[in-house]
């Protein structure tokens, strides 16, 4: 069960030591994504645990805009993820150099998904990608109470679609 959690506590261990779960996930995804696979969090209190699962849960389903769909591009070269884009969803899938992959939200966890393990440069894309699509700016400053607001109105506002809602729950079976 997702528990909305309006107080994010610090996580005291590790190289985000002093961060709440929200400013890991925007700081670093590739680390936080490897913490959750790796159970780095299970050992600590309750509430970390139930804050790491549900931003875990948000991360890998943040919504876009009603009729878009987010278009993942895979570099021409790696094959990992390079970029995303929100498009219409009755655009044509892009066609050109890249491989482009689409889903109905944008996904954190992506780039990890596609590299099959670590992928730092295209985590960080992801990241860049989003600030641009959810803030106008993709150099806009994520401070912890911006990373933690992000977080905080994703289901309190009921923002879930309803394809991502659906995503998350084929995912705690």
């Amino acid at each position: 069960m997702l528990i909305w959690m309006p107080n994010w506590l610090p996580i005291h261990v590790g190289k985000h030591s002093g961060k709440t779960i929200p400013q890991i996930v925007l700081a670093d995804p590739d680390y936080f994504f490897w913490a959750i696979d790796e159970g780095v969090f299970d050992n600590k209190s309750a509430a970390i645990q139930e804050q790491a699962m549900f931003v875990d849960t948000c991360a890998r389903a943040i919504p876009v805009k009603e009729g878009f769909v987010v278009q993942y591009y895979l570099h021409p070269y790696s094959g990992l993820v390079d970029r995303f884009e929100v498009v219409p969803e009755d655009q044509p899938l892009h066609q050109g150099g890249s491989t482009a992959l689409r889903r109905p939200c944008i996904d954190l966890s992506f780039a990890r998904t596609i590299a099959d393990g670590m992928d730092k440069q295209g985590s960080k894309n992801l990241v860049t990608d989003l600030k641009r699509y959810r803030f106008g700016n993709s150099r806009y400053r994520l401070t912890r109470l911006r990373c933690e607001h992000l977080f905080d109105g994703l289901l309190s506002e009921g923002r879930l679609g309803q394809s991502c809602r659906l995503l998350i729950l084929a995912g705690l079976d």
